[in-house]
């Protein structure tokens, strides 16, 4: 249970109480991770969007394009702190990805999965 930005709790541990405890994404990693990848960031697949807005985030819209139907993709990508977003960081010999490294996997993101969603229909 992770307070949000305003130190508040969600009231459930749960989001949906008659829900399985998991719901998988409509997501074509095969084509999404090598995409972000040949933009040249390193990027690796989890099996877990986070705690509390990510989760709830995810989980919705995994719930509503299960309820919807049809040909609809779900991803959902964590998107890490910018390089001058924190100067401390580079003290700790961290090094962030720049805007520049994030907008180019974005947008090899976004291609593959149109291309992907073109494919199934």
């Amino acid at each position: 249970m992770v307070p949000d930005a305003e130190g508040r709790r969600p009231p459930a541990s749960v989001i949906a109480p008659a829900a399985p405890a998991t719901l998988a994404l409509r997501t074509p990693v095969q084509r999404l991770l090598p995409a972000a990848r040949s933009a040249g960031v390193p990027a690796v697949l989890s099996n877990n969007a986070g705690a509390y807005l990510c989760n709830y985030l995810c989980w919705r819209a995994s719930e509503t394009t299960r309820a919807a139907g049809g040909p609809y993709l779900v991803a959902f990508v964590h998107v890490p702190a910018l390089r001058r977003a924190n100067p401390l960081l580079s003290l700790l010999r961290w090094s962030p990805f720049t805007q520049d490294d994030l907008i180019r996997a974005g947008e090899a993101i976004v291609l593959a999965a149109l291309a992907s969603v073109r494919t199934r229909r």
